[in-house]
């Protein structure tokens, strides 16, 4: 119900996130459920990371062998004490399905999505600050590993 408020409460900017009214109310119709569960109510992520690091002020990182990306809140600043941010790791597993994945203390994460860059509010890019390092040991493996 949470996912569901974050997204009627700031409806034009996730329709402009989403690219249009269609995609912002699918993902919205995905966030009601009755007793069974088919495939049009899965989330996607990244779509769904938007919302989830909207609405409780997370870090969401996505990974996957076809795109891994971080998110950040698009609108709040991140807390001055770094102990107080919260990382939410989501692993796309065998191409059907998510796990969450406890990443390590100071690991590599993704770089942001493009989407997030040019959507979030002027105020929050400081959140790149912290994490700066670790994009750019991410994005240095996986140039490696291409190159293997």
């Amino acid at each position: 119900m949470n996912l569901h408020k974050e997204l009627y409460q700031w409806h034009q900017e996730y329709i402009d996130l989403f690219g249009s009214d269609e995609r912002y109310e699918f993902l919205k119709n995905s966030l009601l459920v009755d007793h069974m569960i088919s495939t049009d109510k899965w989330m996607t992520i990244p779509d769904m990371g938007y919302v989830i690091a909207n609405r409780y002020n997370v870090i969401v990182v996505c990974l996957s062998l076809k795109q891994s990306l971080t998110i950040f809140p698009l609108r709040s600043q991140p807390p001055t004490d770094f102990n107080h941010h919260c990382i939410i790791c989501i692993g796309h597993v065998h191409g059907n399905h998510f796990v969450q994945v406890q990443l390590q203390q100071g690991c590599p994460i993704p770089p942001t999505d493009i989407l997030w860059s040019t959507h979030c509010y002027p105020i929050v890019k400081t959140w790149c600050s912290y994490y700066t390092s670790r994009m750019q040991m991410f994005t240095q493996i996986m140039s490696i590993r291409r190159h293997l």
